[in-house]
């Protein structure tokens, strides 16, 4: 695709579908997000790309993804879509009309460090709202509205669900603050993933990492994980945000590079119009996005 030379200053509308389009990894997803068709996305990203004067996207087997200009540009569009977000809801409906029940399920580390420390801000800025906090591994069904928000781990691939990238989260090995382990002494013990749980990144890393070593501790949660770092158990293959909350630990040089995963947050399509669903879901996607920046 031949690309122009830079005519003028993007427009937010064309940023906003570059942004869906390389969260989504299609265009089609990223119109059914924004509530547009296919061939709008389309022409809002030839639009960005002549106000850029370079290509942002290219087209790959496994479908959209950002080129070089593209890449410095997710960042500044990420902050964009929160400021956008925010100003919705200055001018969106008064706290007085955001009440209800609204469910959240998302995992316990999340939940504990991130999120439950700071769900006060959002009751007293809607006291209208009851929340269901239901912080465990377990992923409930927002198709069946067992829940109405979600943070996880994994992209879901259900069309009436829609997902928004929170941040790409890198993992790093971590030990105890202080203590002499280092993962090129095959004495050092690690922690790792059980049975249940082979499949996580963060568990195929380690088996790769450590392909002739068996974790002296297995567990099926990251809350356990953190603590059996922290109490000198050994190696684990942690979030780093988990450094910034937990000071006494802190990372150590690895065989291979650890992985990263991406955090989203996910809502069902029929339901993120509501109010009360709209105001739980910005307020938590800005902390948790913070929190992780600020990491």
């Amino acid at each position: 695709m031949s690309v122009q030379k830079r005519t003028s200053l993007p427009d937010w509308e064309d940023v906003r579908a570059f942004a869906a389009v390389v969260r989504l990894g299609s265009l089609s997803a990223a119109a059914r997000e924004l509530g547009l068709n296919h061939a709008t996305v389309a022409r809002r990203l030839a639009a960005l790309e002549r106000s850029l004067g370079a290509a942002a996207v290219q087209r790959t087997r496994t479908g959209y993804m950002a080129t070089a200009t593209g890449a410095r540009l997710i960042e500044p569009a990420q902050r964009m879509e929160m400021a956008a977000d925010a100003f919705g809801r200055s001018v969106g409906p008064a706290a007085a009309d955001v009440t209800g029940d609204v469910r959240i399920t998302l995992t316990e580390a999340i939940a504990n460090l991130v999120v439950a420390p700071r769900l006060g801000e959002l009751r007293r800025r809607h006291p209208g709202l009851r929340l269901d906090l239901v912080s465990d591994d377990r992923v409930l069904s927002l198709a069946r509205r067992e829940a109405e928000v979600a943070i996880r781990w994994a992209r879901p691939d259900r069309g009436e669900l829609v997902a928004r990238r929170i941040a790409d989260v890198p993992y790093a090995l971590f030990r105890g603050r202080g203590l002499p382990l280092t993962a090129a002494d095959p004495l050092t013990p690690l922690i790792g993933h059980g049975p249940s749980r082979a499949r996580l990144p963060e568990a195929q890393w380690m088996a790769r990492a450590f392909p002739d070593r068996t974790p002296a501790i297995r567990t099926t949660g990251l809350p356990a994980q953190i603590a059996l770092v922290r109490g000198g158990a050994g190696l684990g293959v942690l979030p780093s945000f988990v450094q910034r909350l937990c000071g006494d630990i802190e990372p150590v040089e690895a065989p291979i590079p650890p992985p990263v995963r991406s955090l989203w947050l996910v809502v069902h399509r029929d339901l993120r119009r509501r109010p009360a669903i709209a105001a739980v879901s910005d307020f938590l996607r800005a902390i948790v996005a913070d929190a992780l920046r600020a990491a």
